[in-house]
């Protein structure tokens, strides 16, 4: 038996198939239980949300940076970087939504 004759022939795919889909996934299962109400009808993420508003009202830093993450999104991180005594420049170009950072070693005049 020769080596081709146990390759794929072109255009054919080994699993045409592909993997099974599951009835069910992790992000499935937590929005389904999110979206359960407890005995007074209401349901579970507008308990979890008002819980992390109450901790914030009382002064839980972490529940005030959770808040502010999810309303204002995470802040910029700026770093300064040298190598060998050159400036690294960052450039920053906008496109729509996105960010596109290209880095360069050039010299800046001292």
């Amino acid at each position: 038996m020769s080596n081709k004759d146990t390759q794929f022939k072109p255009g054919e795919s080994g699993n045409p198939n592909g993997r099974p889909k599951r009835d069910w996934t992790v992000q499935s299962l937590i929005e389904e239980a999110m979206e359960e109400s407890d005995e007074s009808g209401i349901p579970a993420k507008k308990i979890i949300y008002q819980k992390l508003v109450s901790l914030a009202k009382r002064g839980d830093i972490q529940a005030v940076k959770e808040i502010n993450q999810r309303l204002d999104g995470m802040p910029q991180q700026k770093t300064d970087i040298t190598t060998n005594g050159k400036d690294l420049v960052v450039k920053t170009i906008m496109y729509g939504d996105n960010i596109s950072e290209s880095l360069s070693t050039e010299e800046l005049p001292a």
